[in-house]
């Protein structure tokens, strides 16, 4: 696979959304970089009238399969239904008990794993 756009996860989000979250999570935006530290992460913020406007970032130096991607972009889509539709944030990192709890569902229904933390390797960017 090509490096990763905006619009890959744009693209994969709303599949996603769908087959797996019943279409209830909300707009989020993406962002793609380079992070040496992770390969996707969620952040928000929000604003004064109480939305939450949510984001999903994955790096950029990943020669990611259509695999991989599905199950990062899958994790960062269950932060956002806990921020979001539970309203809560848990845990270490936000991967509480309300985080499993999508984990065991998305396992039960749908066969996929989803796991917490991972290290996938990296392209050599000399």
């Amino acid at each position: 696979m090509n490096k990763i756009t905006k619009e890959d996860i744009r693209v994969r989000y709303k599949e996603y959304n769908q087959l797996y979250f019943g279409n209830q999570l909300k707009y989020c935006k993406f962002s793609v970089q380079k992070m040496s530290w992770c390969e996707g992460m969620y952040t928000y913020k929000k604003e004064k009238d109480g939305i939450i406007e949510g984001r999903i970032w994955l790096t950029n130096d990943i020669d990611w399969t259509e695999e991989t991607l599905r199950e990062v972009i899958i994790h960062e889509m269950i932060h956002h239904y806990v921020k979001t539709i539970d309203r809560k944030w848990g845990g270490l990192f936000g991967h509480g008990r309300l985080f499993r709890r999508q984990c065991k569902r998305l396992k039960r229904d749908y066969g996929l794993t989803i796991r917490i933390h991972s290290r996938l390797p990296r392209i050599n960017n000399k």
